[in-house]
């Protein structure tokens, strides 16, 4: 027995490993883009654009789709891979058989279309794209003009690292190359080098944007250029650009003047909030209400349930039908008794039995003088969960085993909590201001409102390109005492003098049941008044230390006379950790179950000048 015991046991774990096999995530990060462009004398260019992966998991290949909608049909394209500890690129073939080591293209007019084919797991790999396209520069009467978004506006994620160098065949006199920038983030850079050389970093470009490269030379660099345009360009290249570095300094200008006036008004609406409120608590409350922190007597007769809804929380707890219960024990329409409830262990043995309490009416409801919410809570249990009698808390415990019960319990419980809240709402309205609701509503007003200052203020400061700290810090204080001021409203709303005087009173109220023990008993009252007490004790979490207290200082014949009786006083522990336990378990279980930095003649900003192969663009497979 022992032997198949063992089989059985190893099959379910195998099972269960089997079943859980973990697929594996996949991901990758373009780790670094560059992009050489070197321009020929008859007005070609070549390109090579080397994009580094990074990838976690397998992958199949990559895609690439060129942009090649307002330039001639690129040729001599070319693909290779290098792997990160390779010295040299491998070339792939051109084939349509779709096995690594191959690469597909597809000329849709608009896109050259690239499909790599590799497989990869968890490595680091460079794919290089190699094209010459023709005339693409372009020789006017006074200048040669390249202008190209060389990073196209399609890649859903972010570059890292781009670098872009435009490559003269010869150099320039000194002051005859001018290049700009447009697009990429607002810490990219324009630099020349040796009059020959155009260098564009970024250091991070975010997913859908472009880097345009906008560059101008004599048109003696490219004498053999048949794209020949007959009109002056140079004073008009200079002008457009000129209007769009004074167009990103307006726009910068005037971002920079809405992040600075949105980040001074957001720490001005919780203020105002504030003095509201304040304002608000004193009109209903013009003199403070001290009552002293401990109320010897019941502030008023009605159920836990009820005070719980009313005074404290707002809504009813598992401990409040734990309350209800012994309330209505204490009214005489249930009493309480151990039983053993019998156990049956594998294939049918008998176990030892486990321990319980039964509750049992003995008392009928039909013309008592109870509220709706605790006949109804009979009904749930003795009638409905119970035998029509009696009820033990094994049984509550387990009612959630069968779905049709379950579903009846947990709209049993919505209904009871409905019929508490008839009484307690009406109570609680009185409690609290009319103008408790507008507080609320305010507060969280101004929360939203910081909240979109908040990314308001990053945005301008973005597209301003300056950062300033101290607007980032007001608009956070704003948010965050907004947030604040939502919390107090909620945790302490504006009440009314009634109100405010039965919250103390209740507080109080519990503050003598919490210290217990400091005082005698028998001077606040007889074991019959610490019954009724003891209901409230239940709800506001303070009943054990009650009840161990009521045992050292009563007699052991005026507890057996109590409405609880000797066994539950003696028992408490064992009783209400079951009963709380049961309840808890019983209602758990049934309930159903989202930019400018110069180089020398240019700079990199925003706005575009009109360069060819906005949409290039890629991914991975």
């Amino acid at each position: 027995m022992k032997r198949i015991g063992s089989i059985v046991l190893f099959m379910f774990f195998f099972l269960i490993g089997f079943g859980q096999k973990e697929v594996q995530a996949r991901s990758y990060e373009i780790t670094n883009y560059d992009v050489l462009v070197e321009i020929q004398r008859d007005g070609s260019a070549f390109f090579t654009e080397s994009i580094t992966y990074d990838f976690e998991g397998e992958f199949n290949g990559v895609l690439y789709d060129l942009d090649i909608s307002e330039v001639t049909d690129p040729t001599d394209v070319k693909v290779s891979m290098q792997g990160y500890l390779s010295e040299n690129p491998f070339p792939f073939a051109l084939s349509d058989t779709e096995e690594s080591g191959t690469f597909k293209l597809e000329n849709t007019g608009d896109f050259l279309n690239f499909t790599v084919y590799n497989k990869m797991t968890d490595e680091i790999q460079t794919v290089i794209y190699q094209y010459r396209i023709p005339e693409i520069v372009t020789n006017y009467n006074d200048i040669a003009e390249f202008n190209r978004k060389v990073i196209g506006s399609a890649w859903e994620d972010p570059l890292n690292d781009v670098d872009v160098t435009v490559l003269l065949p010869e150099a320039t006199g000194e002051e005859e190359l001018r290049a700009w920038g447009h697009g990429g983030d607002e810490n990219s850079t324009v630099t020349l080098q040796d009059n020959q050389k155009v260098l564009l970093y970024v250091p991070q470009n975010p997913a859908n944007q472009f880097v345009e490269a906008h560059v101008i030379f004599p048109t003696s660099i490219t004498a053999d250029n048949s794209n020949v345009v007959n009109e002056d360009k140079f004073d008009e290249i200079l002008a457009q650009e000129a209007a769009l570095a004074e167009e990103e300094q307006r726009n910068a200008w005037l971002f920079g003047i809405l992040s600075a006036v949105l980040a001074v008004i957001a720490p001005v609406l919780p203020i105002l909030v504030f003095l509201w409120v304040r304002k608000a608590r004193r009109k209903e409350i013009p003199q403070e209400i001290h009552l002293p922190d401990h109320i010897y007597e019941l502030p008023e007769d009605m159920t836990p349930a009820v005070m719980n809804g009313a005074v404290f929380t707002g809504n009813v707890q598992a401990a409040d039908i734990s309350a209800t219960i012994l309330d209505l024990v204490r009214k005489g329409y249930l009493t309480i008794l151990p039983v053993q409830i019998p156990q049956k262990g594998i294939f049918g043995r008998e176990k030892a039995p486990e321990d319980s309490f039964r509750l049992t009416q003995i008392k009928d409801t039909k013309n008592a003088p109870l509220l709706s919410h605790e006949k109804l809570l009979l009904d749930w249990f003795i009638s409905d969960v119970g035998d029509g009698e009696s009820v033990t808390l094994d049984d509550i415990e387990n009612i959630a085993d069968n779905s049709a019960e379950a579903k009846r319990f947990n709209e049993n419980r919505v209904k009871w909590q409905e019929r508490v809240m008839d009484v307690a709402s009406p109570k609680r309205q009185n409690y609290r201001s009319k103008d408790n609701k507008k507080a609320v509503a305010f507060a969280a007003l101004a929360l939203v409102a910081n909240i979109f200052l908040l990314f308001a203020v990053v945005f301008f400061g973005i597209m301003s390109g300056n950062f300033t700290a101290w607007a980032i810090v007001l608009a956070v204080l704003g948010a965050a005492f907004s947030f604040i001021q939502l919390m107090a409203v909620a945790v302490k709303p504006i009440m009314t003098a009634e109100g405010e005087r039965t919250k103390q009173e209740w507080a109080g109220f519990r503050n003598m049941l919490k210290d217990v023990g400091d005082f005698p008993m028998r001077e606040v009252g007889s074991i019959a008044l610490w019954d009724h007490f003891l209901v409230y004790a239940v709800s506001l979490g303070v009943a054990d230390k009650v009840m161990k207290q009521m045992q050292v200082e009563f007699p052991v014949n005026e507890i057996q006379a109590s409405a609880f009786g000797s066994y539950y006083y003696m028992n408490n522990a064992i009783f209400l950790s079951s009963l709380n336990n049961s309840i808890n378990t019983g209602v758990t279980k049934s309930m159903p179950t989202s930019s400018n930095s110069s180089g020398f003649g240019g700079g990199f900003g925003g706005g575009s000048s009109g360069g060819s192969g906005g949409g290039s663009g890629g991914g991975a497979f």
